[in-house]
């Protein structure tokens, strides 16, 4: 499968969240602007959430609900030489 537009990556992101169940992980890698968050909202969509943003400055947001979603991200931590560690 390959996903060219943000609709589809969304949509993708949709059919994974109906399928989740507590305690299931699933980790993205990819460059900025790749649809990792786009993903994520699908998935949060499927779990009841719309108010999914990039955590990216803050590290990691918490939805709460009957299956809840951690949404972190790591790029600063990765990809700024520890920047946040200092």
């Amino acid at each position: 499968m390959k996903i060219t537009t943000a609709p589809e990556m969304f949509s993708l992101g949709q059919r994974l969240g109906a399928e989740l169940r507590a305690g299931d992980l699933i980790l993205l890698n990819g460059p900025l602007g790749a649809g990792k968050t786009v993903l994520v909202q699908g998935i949060g969509r499927a779990l009841g959430f719309s108010d999914i943003t990039s955590p990216t400055f803050v590290i990691s947001r918490i939805h709460n609900g009957p299956l809840s979603l951690i949404h972190v991200d790591a790029y600063r931590l990765l990809e700024g030489g520890n920047e946040a560690l200092h």
